[in-house]
């Protein structure tokens, strides 16, 4: 534990989270039986919020409200047994004073909102088992007789077998980019050595990238496996809604992740000074706060759009223009919002991710060895084609004006971003790095003294 004197004072820095210390000979026993309620817990909730989700008979107050409790319940898990299964497998039970507190945040928000859910829930029973709420749900459907109320995402149209081949590769690809990015969460919160800003970021940017995988790609196995392609109009809205959230946050993450390299690069000397835990700390919080606040911005918009016409998405998720194209209302105003939000979320961390990057080969090209300038291009060059590829179809698909030729294409560049990124990141930005492939090895030892394996 690092002390630091002050005057007469020592200010404690780090906590140690005792657990079960006390217990040493069960600790192998302890770490098998938390990961696989863990995995249950996760597993269970997610089987229900995609349920929810994805099978209209469940699309009702009571099963609205189960899928934000898994959810919340999921979320919940994760807050506290992943640092758990870290200490249980390290055997270092430290972290760090900020950490604790985040932690503690975290924890206190799910269980206020957990609290006021579950009141949520007892009252739509009431309501359930009261005749003014048959009433008024026969008022509401009477009302909405003439408006639509769900759409049908076409998705990728083509044959049986087609159709089986997409599956089968989706499928596949899904499977690896979770187990990728779940490996980089897992390695950066157990191994001390990852403790750095950049892993602290790369692990923000993986979790992302699984919420983000996860937002689009089971939906989209289950038209393909079922080929039932209908989804509710607020079902639609709510996937768009944390679709924007992650994809705003990813472009500021992005930006501060080029940020920490350029000072460790260009400003070595003055990189532990300037890049401190508290910075970090803001940057990935300013990066989440952005996301959520544009997305909600945008989605107060499109939930106020009324439909009333063809109700089919020529897409394979609700992306915001194609469901803009189907509304009968005035969508001046959300055009025009819709345009001043992608571009302030998208050219200004784009403008730094390439200035930072301009620095750093600069930088790169005043080094003295070859091998040196060669293993640093390779890294950088990797991180620059994937950062391309991301604001590249950000901008075609939201800001460029739609030609007929784009319209045509949007399904595709809309698959690079939503698809290929969260597949590639952690191959580019960890599964390359010496750093990682060492926290592997460290990790795998450590689990089979563990396990006795």
């Amino acid at each position: 534990m690092l002390d630091i004197e002050e005057g007469n004072q020592t200010v404690i820095t780090e906590f140690i989270l005792l657990g079960f210390g006390n217990l040493p000979e069960l600790q192998p026993f302890l770490f098998l039986l938390f990961l696989m309620v863990y995995i249950v817990t996760t597993a269970g909730n997610l089987l229900i919020f995609f349920l929810v989700v994805a099978d209209q008979h469940l699309h009702t107050p009571m099963y609205f409200f189960l899928g934000n409790l898994s959810c919340l319940e999921t979320c919940y898990s994760s807050i506290i047994v992943p640092k758990m299964l870290a200490d249980l497998l390290s055997g270092v039970g430290s972290i760090s004073v900020s950490g604790c507190i985040a932690q503690f945040y975290f924890f206190g928000c799910c269980v206020a909102i957990e609290t006021l859910l579950l009141a949520a829930m007892s009252y739509d029973r009431y309501l359930r088992a009261n005749v003014i709420y048959m009433i008024s749900r026969q008022v509401q459907n009477r009302a909405n007789q003439t408006m639509i109320t769900e759409f049908l995402l076409l998705g990728f149209e083509g044959g049986q077998n087609l159709q089986t081949v997409l599956l089968l590769l989706f499928l596949v690809i899904y499977i690896v980019t979770i187990c990728g990015n779940l490996i980089i969460i897992l390695l950066v919160v157990s191994d001390q050595h990852l403790h750095t800003p950049m892993y602290y970021f790369l692990g923000n940017l993986s979790c992302l990238e699984t919420f983000y995988s996860s937002t689009i790609m089971p939906r989209m196995l289950y038209s393909l496996f079922t080929g039932d392609r209908s989804i509710s109009v607020t079902s639609c809205v709510t996937q768009f809604y944390i679709f924007g959230i992650l994809v705003t946050t990813e472009c500021y993450l992005l930006a501060a992740m080029s940020f920490d390299r350029y000072l460790a690069i260009c400003k070595p000397l003055h990189y532990t000074t300037q890049m401190t835990g508290r910075l970090c700390h803001q940057l990935a919080a300013g990066s989440w706060v952005s996301g959520g606040l544009a997305s909600t911005i945008t989605t107060s918009f499109m939930s106020q759009l009324v439909f009333c016409g063809p109700n089919e998405i020529d897409h394979f998720f609700c992306d915001l223009g194609p469901v803009i194209d189907l509304s009968c209302s005035n969508t001046h105003i959300i055009d025009s919002s819709v345009l001043i939000l992608s571009s302030l979320c998208t050219f200004p961390p784009l403008l730094l991710t390439l200035a930072s990057y301009v620095c750093i080969i600069t930088a790169i090209l005043k080094i003295s060895s070859r091998s040196g300038r060669q293993k640093v291009f390779s890294t950088c060059s990797s991180h620059l084609t994937m950062v391309t590829v991301f604001y590249g179809t950000l901008i075609v698909v939201y800001i460029v004006p739609k030609t007929s030729t784009l319209r045509d294409l949007n399904k595709v560049f809309s698959l690079l971003y939503t698809i290929l990124t969260p597949l590639l990141n952690p191959i580019i930005y960890s599964l390359r790095n010496n750093d990682v492939k060492e926290a592997i090895k460290r990790g795998s030892r450590k689990f089979a003294i563990h396990t006795g394996i």
